[in-house]
């Protein structure tokens, strides 16, 4: 018995102590603050104090403009509110909101594992989960779009195990919070209900009506969205810039918006996703979203793709069944979803050529992490010897990974994430030194709004009224200073 117990129980412990170190050093790794997120303190505090989003004076809108990139999300927002009004919004605070979320979203990988083959199962699942290097970053930066993972994982979770009415009702629910929370989960729900539908029907065995159930609960949800996606000026102005069809885009490479063309384009930035320099050794090099060290694998990953690829060719090839018809399509809908997961990335421009996006592609995540996670259960359950070098390959991964994370990728990041304005405004301490810092950001509203509300302790409207009667004056002196200096 304490020989079955003794390998997972320090798989535990190392990956509870890595889930506590991602609470740690927040406003050191990565050290700075990029826009979106001075926009998430600026949006969360103003609604706090006004019940207002920053550029209007809608009381509790379903979306909080921010003039440029996508709206906050309700599903952002207002759990947001209860976390700064019990937290505040310094940096610190707002990235500790991101990581528990995430932590809910590693959690209810635990439990889809639980629920589908045991809590060693589980275990692996959150153990890929936790080290790998494709969400890592994102998970500590305050902005919205990993929130939309814990939803998702949820949702799922919970139609795995429904056996009410109510139950696919919620998960319907989660699964709508899911798409208000980031665009691209928008494309991917609909086909998830649709995929484990099938799933829950031929093998759990639903009732034919449940599906039906979830299916319109997610609807009902999302009638707001989609009302606010045909009115909502500023959610199609974005969805206009990003996307492939987007007139200087294909300009810029050299292709017109015919069908081919575009399909070509599509099919570029799908297959991204799978180059070695992705995979294995850059990821995606944005300080945002990558640390330019590490591909989107780790090695535990990379070991469980690898087996993967050999059982996929061993029933292909060799004709053999390896597992029950229910985990080959399980594992068919887990490949399928994430495939589709990529799929935003297919049709938005991709801002490095021929490297995938790890934010776009986020729903395609959770169903890699639960693959992984079933191959090292089984890799672990059939030899039992490979638990040891398994355990040592995720220390030694997170010892190397984490190590750079923490020394190397505050220095490297520190001017992609505006290390310099946080520098000036925690050094601003006269009405001079203000000054020279509302005019070095005269062109960033959010930036000034951010440092004025957090440092100067201005309110809301404060700082707004601040920006917006000093900007002018700032802009009319910076263009005198260009005619006499030009």
């Amino acid at each position: 018995m304490f020989k079955k117990q003794f390998f997972p129980s320090v798989l535990l412990i190392g990956i509870l102590f890595i889930n506590v170190l991602r609470f740690l050093y927040l406003e050191q790794a990565p050290y700075g603050m990029i826009f979106d997120e001075q926009t998430s303190g600026v949006t969360l505090q103003c609604l706090v104090e006004q019940g207002v989003a920053p550029l209007s004076d809608q009381r509790y809108p379903l979306f909080g403009d921010v003039g440029i990139g996508n709206p906050k999300p309700p599903t952002y927002m207002y759990p947001g509110m209860l976390w700064v009004k019990a937290f505040g919004f310094s940096p610190g605070s707002l990235r500790a909101f991101t990581v528990f979320f995430f932590t809910l979203s590693i959690l209810g990988l635990l439990a889809i594992g639980w629920q589908l083959r045991g809590w060693r199962c589980g275990l692996w699942i959150m153990t890929v989960a936790t080290i790998s290097p494709w969400t890592w970053t994102i998970s500590r930066v305050g902005q919205e779009p990993s929130f939309l993972l814990a939803y998702l994982i949820w949702g799922i979770f919970l139609a795995l195990r429904a056996r009410e009415y109510w139950e696919f009702i919620l998960a319907g629910a989660l699964f709508a919070a899911a798409a208000y929370t980031y665009p691209p989960a928008r494309i991917v729900m609909p086909f998830c209900i649709l995929l484990f539908s099938l799933y829950g029907i031929k093998y759990l065995n639903w009732k034919k009506l449940w599906p039906v159930v979830m299916a319109v609960s997610f609807c009902i949800v999302c009638i707001p969205l989609l009302y606010s996606l045909v009115t909502d000026t500023a959610q199609l102005v974005r969805w206009k810039y990003v996307s492939i069809t987007k007139p200087e885009y294909l300009a810029l490479v050299g292709k017109t918006d015919n069908f081919l063309d575009l399909l070509s384009i599509a099919w570029g930035n799908f297959w991204s996703h799978f180059t070695p320099d992705y995979l294995f050794f850059r990821g995606l090099p944005d300080w945002g979203v990558g640390t330019w060290r590490q591909g989107i694998l780790s090695w535990t990953g990379l070991t469980a793709l690898l087996f993967g690829i050999g059982w996929l060719i061993k029933v292909l090839l060799l004709k053999k069944k390896v597992a029950s018809p229910a985990t080959m399509m399980l594992v068919g809908i887990l490949f399928a979803c994430f495939f589709i997961g990529i799929l935003p990335c297919t049709i938005t421009i991709m801002d490095y050529y021929n490297l995938g996006n790890n934010m776009r592609s986020i729903c395609a995540w959770p169903f890699a992490m639960i693959a992984f996670g079933m191959i090292m259960h089984k890799i672990t359950q059939k030899w039992p010897w490979t638990w040891a070098p398994a355990i040592l390959m995720v220390g030694l991964f997170s010892a190397v990974f984490l190590t750079q994370y923490f020394t190397m990728y505050p220095k490297e990041g520190a001017l992609f994430f505006r290390a310099p304005s946080l520098e000036m405004a925690q050094k601003a301490k006269s009405d001079k030194d203000w000054l020279e810092f509302l005019f070095f950001h005269r062109e960033d509203a959010f930036a000034s709004r951010y440092f004025l509300m957090y440092y100067h302790k201005d309110d809301c409207m404060q700082a707004r009224n601040i920006y917006e009667s000093m900007n002018p004056v700032f802009k009319k002196m910076a263009e005198n200073a260009k005619q006499v200096n030009p």
